[in-house]
Protein backbone atom coordinates (compact mmCIF):
# COMPACT_ATOMS: atom_id res chain seq x y z
CA UNK A 1 0.00 0.00 0.00
CA UNK A 2 1.08 3.55 -0.98
CA UNK A 3 0.26 5.85 1.93
CA UNK A 4 2.63 8.99 0.17
CA UNK A 5 -0.04 10.83 -0.50
CA UNK A 6 2.19 13.79 -1.92
CA UNK A 7 3.91 11.48 -4.44
CA UNK A 8 4.99 14.00 -7.18
CA UNK A 9 4.77 17.09 -4.52
CA UNK A 10 7.75 18.60 -3.55
CA UNK A 11 7.63 21.08 -0.36
CA UNK A 12 10.36 23.25 0.15
CA UNK A 13 12.09 24.29 2.50
CA UNK A 14 11.88 26.87 5.44
CA UNK A 15 14.99 28.83 4.13
CA UNK A 16 14.19 28.51 0.37
CA UNK A 17 12.13 31.59 -1.46
CA UNK A 18 8.96 31.93 -0.90
CA UNK A 19 6.28 34.53 -2.55
CA UNK A 20 3.82 34.59 0.65
CA UNK A 21 3.34 33.51 4.08
CA UNK A 22 -0.28 32.25 5.04
CA UNK A 23 -1.90 32.64 8.44
CA UNK A 24 -5.44 30.72 9.46
CA UNK A 25 -7.14 33.43 11.57
CA UNK A 26 -7.96 32.82 15.20
CA UNK A 27 -12.29 32.57 15.65
CA UNK A 28 -13.93 31.94 19.02
CA UNK A 29 -14.89 28.11 17.89
CA UNK A 30 -11.12 27.17 17.67
CA UNK A 31 -8.41 26.61 20.81
CA UNK A 32 -7.65 30.22 21.18
CA UNK A 33 -11.30 31.44 22.41
CA UNK A 34 -10.37 31.48 25.91
CA UNK A 35 -7.30 34.19 24.74
CA UNK A 36 -9.25 35.36 21.50
CA UNK A 37 -8.79 38.86 22.64
CA UNK A 38 -5.15 38.92 23.00
CA UNK A 39 -4.03 36.21 20.09
CA UNK A 40 -5.94 38.73 18.07
CA UNK A 41 -3.38 41.38 18.87
CA UNK A 42 -0.95 38.86 18.51
CA UNK A 43 -2.37 37.87 14.69
CA UNK A 44 -2.57 41.77 14.28
CA UNK A 45 1.44 42.39 14.98
CA UNK A 46 2.27 39.32 12.98
CA UNK A 47 0.05 41.10 9.91
CA UNK A 48 1.66 44.26 10.20
CA UNK A 49 5.60 42.77 10.17
CA UNK A 50 4.96 40.55 7.84
CA UNK A 51 3.43 42.92 5.14
CA UNK A 52 6.27 45.19 5.30
CA UNK A 53 8.07 42.60 3.42
CA UNK A 54 6.20 40.44 1.67
CA UNK A 55 2.29 39.03 0.77
CA UNK A 56 0.19 37.61 3.44
CA UNK A 57 -2.57 35.04 2.64
CA UNK A 58 -4.87 34.71 5.61
CA UNK A 59 -7.77 32.36 5.54
CA UNK A 60 -10.81 33.57 7.60
CA UNK A 61 -14.22 32.33 8.58
CA UNK A 62 -15.29 35.81 9.17
CA UNK A 63 -13.45 37.72 5.90
CA UNK A 64 -15.29 41.02 6.66
CA UNK A 65 -14.19 40.65 10.48
CA UNK A 66 -10.65 40.00 9.63
CA UNK A 67 -10.75 42.82 6.68
CA UNK A 68 -12.46 45.37 8.95
CA UNK A 69 -9.50 44.38 11.72
CA UNK A 70 -6.46 44.90 9.20
CA UNK A 71 -8.06 48.25 7.62
CA UNK A 72 -7.35 49.72 11.07
CA UNK A 73 -4.46 48.65 12.03
CA UNK A 74 -2.19 48.38 8.49
CA UNK A 75 -1.33 50.80 5.95
CA UNK A 76 -3.06 51.12 2.62
CA UNK A 77 0.62 49.52 1.41
CA UNK A 78 0.61 47.00 3.64
CA UNK A 79 -3.28 46.44 2.86
CA UNK A 80 -2.47 45.77 -0.78
CA UNK A 81 -0.03 42.62 0.55
CA UNK A 82 -2.78 41.00 2.16
CA UNK A 83 -5.52 38.53 0.49
CA UNK A 84 -8.11 37.41 2.35
CA UNK A 85 -9.98 33.96 1.76
CA UNK A 86 -13.27 32.51 3.24
CA UNK A 87 -12.33 28.82 5.24
CA UNK A 88 -13.56 27.25 7.89
CA UNK A 89 -11.24 25.80 10.12
CA UNK A 90 -10.77 24.47 13.80
CA UNK A 91 -7.44 25.09 14.43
Amino acid sequence: MNTNRLQGVRLPAEWEQQRAIMLIWPHEDTDWCPYLEEITEVYLQMAKAITRHEKLLITARDTERVQDLLTKHLTEGQMKQVTIFACDNND
